[in-house]
């Protein structure tokens, strides 16, 4: 039975997010933030379909983590020190991505990035800056994060 009125079931959800973390750590591998051969990643807040945020750490190394997020938005991640909690981390990335999305825009950065990839770095930063503002409206959304305690 759906646990929803859009039809999704509970295991559905669980599938995306295990799916998801998955995917996450392939890519943060594929960078080299991770280089660990096992890996724990473990979601601590989701918009179901939409976004999750997790923390990835080496398997031997149970004192620090990364920050994870991906979904809808772009794979991203910063250091467990910046962050107390999903929703700081939250407010983290929708900072990050508005400078980043800043910088996308300035012609002097993007001949710094090159002539091949100076095509479309301006809808980068565009797509960027709205994902950083949508993600900045659910970290205002106080009802979104009472289960997680970090109201």
């Amino acid at each position: 039975m759906p646990d929803d009125l859009t039809g999704n079931t509970g295991d559905d959800v669980s599938a995306w997010i295990k799916e998801i973390l998955n995917e996450s750590v392939d890519e943060l591998m594929r960078r080299g933030v991770v280089t660990a051969t096992l890996v724990e990643a473990r979601p601590v807040w989701s918009l179901p379909f939409e976004i999750v945020i997790g923390q990835v750490r080496d398997a031997d190394d149970k004192s620090t983590f990364k920050w994870v997020i991906s979904g809808a938005v772009p794979v991203d991640h910063v250091d467990s020190a910046v962050a107390a909690s999903p929703r700081e981390a939250a407010r983290h990335f929708a900072l990050k991505w508005q400078l980043d999305a800043v910088r996308y825009r300035d012609p002097s950065v993007q001949e710094s990035l090159g002539p091949e990839l100076k095509q479309g770095w301006d809808q980068l930063g565009e797509r960027l800056a709205t994902q950083a503002e949508a993600l900045f409206e659910l970290v205002e959304t106080e009802s979104l994060w009472q289960e997680s305690g970090d109201s």
